[in-house]
């Protein structure tokens, strides 16, 4: 908050001690977001099901979006990850449960030509019917 407090101060910028899993003390209506963007973070969420129903419950349909981008070579180096906070690092899986509960699911490879082994991610784009 003192990163941001300029823009807090002018309205600009709000912030929430919140988990995601539950967004009603946020967003209590449903069908109420354009745009949610979790970057490197899907790992973490547990059980991944009830995080992706509230972002479901919340985003408004046809135009609404979740954009998740997975790291790539965080699946490579499974050898020195802590899956005590590394849930999520099956990303066919993870696809697999967002259309489970509801989402449409497009999964789009990003690579960089410049080192690409430390910047390719995946991000996977979900919608709402």
């Amino acid at each position: 908050s003192k990163k941001f407090s300029k823009e807090i101060d002018k309205n600009e910028l709000s912030l929430f001690g919140t988990d995601c899993r539950d967004l009603s003390n946020i967003f209590p209506n449903n069908d109420s977001v354009d745009c949610i963007l979790a970057i490197n973070v899907v790992y973490f969420l547990h059980p991944l099901g009830e995080y992706l129903k509230e972002m479901y419950r919340v985003l408004k349909p046809k135009s609404g979006r979740v954009f998740l981008s997975c790291k790539e070579n965080v699946r490579d180096s499974t050898s020195t990850i802590d899956s005590k906070y590394f849930k999520n690092l099956d990303f066919d899986r993870i696809a697999v449960q967002c259309k489970e509960v509801g989402f449409d699911v497009e999964v789009e490879n990003v690579h960089f030509e410049e080192n690409s082994t430390i910047n390719d991610f995946l991000l996977i784009k979900l919608y709402k019917r």
